[in-house]
């Protein structure tokens, strides 16, 4: 099932999917970025090396390794699938900014948020 992230304006940035772990692997939770989606070119951080150095290393990670291309002034677009092992991490990624909100702000096609529907 896809989930989409959007930007500030209302826009669809991200389709994301939720890969739930099972009953002989709890833990294995996964969240893919699907190629064609966008991550941020506009990085927010407020302490560079506390709260925002993992997010720099992993789009740098993207970038150079090829992840992600030139989209517009705003956006780079990812050129391939990115699994990433928490919403967290991967909503922080593409908004660029630490984003403790993202079981909220990942919804589906009917508005249900990511938590709703994996943490009932």
């Amino acid at each position: 099932m896809d989930f989409y992230l959007k930007d500030e304006s209302g826009k669809t940035i991200a389709v994301l999917e939720y890969i739930h772990g099972t009953k002989t692997c709890v833990d294995c939770n996964e969240i893919v970025i699907k190629k064609g989606s966008l991550m941020s070119k506009q990085t927010y951080c407020i302490n560079k090396w506390y709260d925002c150095k993992w997010i720099e290393d992993a789009r740098n990670e993207a970038i150079f390794n090829e992840m992600v291309a030139e989209h517009d002034d705003e956006y780079y677009i990812f050129t391939k699938d990115v699994v990433f092992k928490s919403p967290i991490k991967a909503a922080s990624v593409v908004l660029g900014h630490i984003e403790q909100n993202s079981w909220d702000l990942i919804t589906d096609d009917s508005g249900h948020t990511l938590r709703e529907t994996y943490r009932k």
